[in-house]
């Protein structure tokens, strides 16, 4: 077998079977070359018969544990199965990622280095080096890194690896599903109760208090303690706890803060009951839909749920989408909608885009179309996405926010780069001509 010894392929004439050279520095060296531990490492191991699984076929844990195997391993420090790689650089291989449970193969594994998204998908071969980066901008210079693999519905899987010149690495990740939480909730015997009838109204102003009435009845057979929860978009409130009578029922209320974005919200009211000290159980729940405007009810216009709204757009494409209006006024309005992008992590880096004016009718909802379009000169990243909706001669009526979506340079732009790169050098090269 030719190994390699300080880099260079060397025949070496020994009677170790190649099988158990290999299980050796891969298991008890540094994954590809002996190392002055290894000697040490293989000893203690077959003393205490805890020899990595799994052996070379054919061999057994007496061929490998024999005194010129173990003599061997201390006498050919740096010996490699394969050549070591260039100097100045070094290598991280990441492995297709596996179910942990299944042993399937995962696709669409996302790589993040020290907390970043590099843009790349395992599996994938890293280089770390001085002056190196990964995807243009995370740093990738010696020393110890984070790599983080994520997907939707698995847990992450974390690594730390200490990267230096000459390191050649291999990760084999296995990531396990997540399971989803069951909520457990602790009945108490014989404890009932409903809403019978509630009050809400359909429509408040951003930031208003509303208030919610209810009327609650208690168990049939035992007097408990009743109250009331509202939620709202990301707001909750809760009323004081009434003590009710066996076959009684009685009038709780309860205010809340109207979320300060605009738009169509679910308010959700849950009766509680409580029978002594035992942990309280949700009795009942309702819902309803209540419309959050800028402008004071009937007379307003709500923007709603958008649609079809972008996750990456490159360089010089146009993304076109809707965005849901709906006109609760008596009247018609001529309305238009103001797309905004801000970089998440650029402070000051932002530009707007604005649809055309289009005229909404009373009690009409209407899908505004409007595009997303992204110039050659936009700085690359992820940008959050506003939609705000005017009013022509009234101005600003409310904002909502869409979500994230990422620019980046096409593949077109990307041979454009490379090709200019090529040309700036030849004329540099020529003098500048």
């Amino acid at each position: 077998m030719m190994g390699y010894v300080n880099g260079k392929e060397r025949k070496l004439d020994n009677p170790i079977p190649d099988a158990i050279k290999e299980y050796i520095a891969k298991n008890y060296g540094d994954g590809n070359c002996i190392t002055s531990e290894t000697g040490d490492n293989l000893g203690v191991a077959c003393m205490t018969g805890t020899l990595k699984e799994p052996l070379p076929t054919g061999y057994t844990v007496e061929d490998i544990c024999k005194e010129e195997v173990i003599t061997w391993a201390y006498d050919n420090v740096g010996w490699c199965i394969s050549a070591p790689p260039p100097s100045g650089v070094g290598y991280v291989h990441i492995a297709t990622p596996t179910d942990a449970s299944t042993g399937q193969s995962l696709s669409a594994v996302k790589i993040y280095v020290d907390g970043v998204y590099i843009h790349h998908y395992a599996p994938e071969d890293l280089t770390f080096g001085p002056g190196k980066y990964l995807d243009t901008y995370v740093s990738a210079e010696f020393g110890t890194h984070e790599i983080r693999l994520t997907k939707d519905g698995y847990n992450d899987w974390v690594e730390m690896v200490n990267v230096q010149d000459g390191s050649d690495i291999t990760l084999t990740p296995s990531m396990t599903a997540t399971t989803p939480e069951i909520p457990t909730i602790e009945v108490v015997a014989g404890l009932t109760g409903s809403i019978t009838d509630w009050t809400a109204p359909d429509y408040a102003q951003l930031g208003q208090t509303i208030t919610i009435e209810a009327t609650c009845k208690g168990d049939e057979d035992i007097s408990c303690k009743l109250k009331i929860r509202a939620a709202i978009g990301s707001q909750t409130a809760e009323s004081d706890y009434v003590t009710v009578a066996a076959k009684g029922a009685t009038t709780l209320s309860v205010q809340i803060t109207a979320p300060a974005t605009a738009g169509v919200y679910t308010l959700t009211l849950e009766l509680l009951g409580q029978v002594q000290d035992i942990e309280p159980e949700t009795l009942d729940t309702k819902t309803k839909q209540i419309t959050i405007s800028s402008v004071p009810p009937p007379e307003n216009l709500v923007i709603e749920a958008p649609h079809n709204i972008p996750s990456r757009v490159e360089l010089g494409e146009t993304a076109d989408f809707g965005i849901g209006i709906t006109n609760y006024r008596t009247t018609s309005a001529n309305i238009y909608v103001v797309l905004e992008e801000i970089h998440k992590t650029k402070p000051g880096v932002s530009f707007s885009q604005t649809s055309e004016t289009v005229t909404i009718t009373s009690g009409e909802h209407l899908q505004v179309p409007v595009s997303w379009h992204v110039a050659e000169n936009t700085p690359l990243g992820i940008y959050e996405i506003y939609a705000s909706l005017y009013e022509a001669g009234l101005g600003k009526l409310g904002k909502v926010r869409l979500g994230t979506g990422e620019i980046n340079l096409s593949k077109l732009d990307l041979e454009r780069v490379a090709k200019d790169a090529v040309t700036n050098f030849v004329k540099k090269m020529l003098g500048g001509v």
